[in-house]
C-alpha cells in the first residue's frame, strides 16, 4: 500500500505530550503526526496493518484506532455519507465495518469546568 495510514489516539485535554512521550517508549515505531487538544495522530509503518495496533499500551488514552481519514461539513447525514465512504473506498479495511465512533472534542481544558 502507498498510501500512509494513520493511528489516532484520544486522551484528556493536555495530556498530548505525556501520551506522546509514553508512546514514543512503548510503540518507538509509531511516528508523531499531528495533535491537537485531546487528539494525537502518528504515522503506521508501512509493513504494518491496523490489526497490529489493537491492543495499545497506554495510561493516557481513552480510546484509539485506525484512522481513514477526515470529513467536514455542518448537515450531519452528508457527514455520515462522507464517512461510510471512507469505509468503503478504503484497502486496509479487511472486515465488514459495522459501526464508526463519533464523538464530540472536548470543549474545555481540565479544571475550566472541562
Amino acid at each position: 500500500m502507498n498510501e500512509s495510514q494513520f493511528l489516532f489516539v484520544c486522551c484528556q485535554a493536555g495530556a498530548e505530550q505525556a501520551l506522546k512521550d509514553e508512546l514514543a517508549r512503548n510503540r518507538p515505531e509509531l511516528r508523531f503526526a499531528y495533535s491537537r487538544p485531546g487528539f494525537v495522530t502518528f504515522k503506521l509503518p508501512p509493513e504494518s496493518a491496523a490489526g497490529d495496533y489493537a491492543e495499545l499500551p497506554s495510561v493516557f488514552a481513552r480510546t484509539h484506532g485506525f484512522s481513514l481519514g477526515k470529513v467536514q461539513g455542518f448537515d450531519a447525514a452528508k457527514l455520515a455519507e462522507q464517512a461510510w465512504e471512507l469505509v468503503a473506498s478504503h484497502p486496509a479495511i479487511g472486515k465488514p465495518v459495522r459501526q464508526i465512533h463519533v464523538w464530540q472534542r472536548d470543549e474545555r481544558l481540565p479544571g475550566d469546568d472541562g
